[in-house]
């Protein structure tokens, strides 16, 4: 059973508050969701948690289904009211060319690039972020990793990256005058699948959600295009001892 510290418990009434149930009911749907995380102890657990339940949707690949409100109440039925007949409405003109539909719009596929590009990480003390050489230029960069349990059908489901790091990202990348950069890692069953660098304006523009590192075909392109892809993370553990 998941242990809860003071972020769990201030993470636990927030969802009391929002889906309007009990204490015991709160307790239970953080939970659940704790178990479809990666890493149940990940540092940031509650945010990841709170910010699901906000968006109801998936937490490290998985969607979570939250019961409604215990105390909703059901809407008396009323008689419909009896619909006044329209007068029809005069036919547009066309100039005989029709715009496709969404659903005819095709999606883009774009092929996963091989994993020849090596990268080394130097933690920055007293933060989560790292400073990079990246498009030949030292950044400051926030870094994420998922680890696919279910298998390669989730491969391309968007990535969480935390909120209150980006804000430290752009803080830092202030201070210091240091371009920055959101890097994310993705394995499936264990092993090593994708790898990418964006500039952190690229990762606004392609964003899923408030802050998820998207992983469509059209991102992904735009990441090959504007960004890297195919990379292999390490870290500077000597510097990463040090700080």
């Amino acid at each position: 059973m998941t242990e809860l510290n003071e972020l769990d418990l201030a993470a636990i009434g927030k969802i009391q508050e929002l889906k309007n149930a009990t204490i015991g009911k709160a307790k239970e749907i953080y939970r659940k969701l704790a178990k479809k995380l990666a890493n149940e102890d990940v540092e940031n657990r509650a945010e990841l948690i709170l910010d699901a339940v906000q968006r109801g949707i998936e937490v490290n690949g998985g969607s979570e289904e939250v019961d409604e409100p215990v105390a909703k109440k059901k809407a008396a039925k009323k008689e419909p009211k009896a619909k006044k007949e329209k007068a029809p409405k005069a036919a547009k003109k066309s100039n005989g060319v029709k715009k496709p539909s969404k659903s005819a719009i095709p999606r883009i596929e774009h092929p996963l690039a091989k994993l020849e590009r090596e990268v080394e990480l130097t933690p920055v003390p007293e933060t989560h972020l790292y400073t990079a050489n990246l498009f030949g230029k030292k950044h400051v960069m926030v870094w994420t990793e998922r680890n696919r349990s279910t298998g390669a059908e989730t491969r391309f489901q968007s990535v969480n990256v935390s909120e209150s790091q980006l804000d430290e990202l752009k803080k830092y990348a202030k201070a210091e005058d240091l371009p920055a950069a959101v890097c994310c890692t993705v394995r499936v069953l264990g092993k090593l699948d994708q790898g990418y660098a964006i500039p952190l304006d690229v990762f606004s523009k392609e964003k899923a959600g408030k802050s998820g590192f998207n992983l469509s075909g059209a991102s992904r392109k735009a990441y090959s295009e504007d960004g890297w892809d195919g990379i292999k993370f390490s870290k500077n553990t000597v510097a990463e001892k040090a700080a």
